[in-house]
């Protein structure tokens, strides 16, 4: 099931293979042993994108590489910035990675592609655009770290689930990217260059 997982999420987004490869490490040091066959589907969607893109387009990387990729002081800059913004607007990140020493020596499996995607959101310079969506893998990813994390709390962890889901809320909603994802409109001024395009 995790196969066909990371099979889909590296045919919906090109940078994936990082995330799918972070796993693959973090995997390996969770169980000392190497998860090859978590590498075969995501492999050939890949090789898949890549031939399709050499053949169609004469290019290995997609052009959102070409316009957004610039390795220099001031996206790093950009990056990190965009990185602790988010961070701040959703602790439950926060949280899943304090959470993770409960887990032992399984936290690896979650917290390498965690540390490993929120990296590489730094060296691209984040996103120009609201509500931080390039923190979602990672906010998923806290979110398997407190699901198996807070069972090991014991009596208090009922307790701390119910208080999480209001409080993550509450923080973000404080937050003007988010109040600007609700009213920011502007990307559907481009519907009509659209149907021109299909026509």
């Amino acid at each position: 099931f995790r196969r066909v997982l990371f099979r889909s999420l590296c045919l919906s987004r090109p940078d994936s293979f990082g995330l799918v490869g972070a796993a693959f490490i973090g995997v390996a040091i969770a169980r000392k042993k190497l998860p090859w066959k978590l590498l075969v589907l995501p492999a050939i969607a890949i090789a898949g994108q890549l031939i399709f893109r050499l053949g169609y387009y004469g290019d290995w990387v997609p052009n959102t590489a070409h316009a957004k990729v610039a390795f220099t002081p001031n996206r790093l800059r950009e990056g990190a910035n965009y990185v602790l913004a988010g961070l701040t607007s959703l602790p439950l990140i926060g949280l899943g990675v304090l959470i993770a020493p409960a887990l032992g020596r399984a936290a690896w499996a979650v917290l390498v592609p965690l540390a490993g995607w929120l990296a590489y959101v730094v060296v691209i310079g984040g996103d120009i655009f609201p509500a931080h969506r390039h923190l979602v893998p990672a906010l998923v990813l806290a979110a398997l770290l407190l699901a198996r994390g807070l069972p090991r709390l014991g009596r208090f962890a009922p307790l701390i689930a119910l208080l999480l889901l209001p409080g993550g809320w509450l923080v973000a909603r404080r937050d003007p990217q988010i109040d600007l994802a609700h009213s920011e409109r502007w990307e559907w001024d481009g519907v009509p260059v659209a149907r021109v395009l299909d026509r």
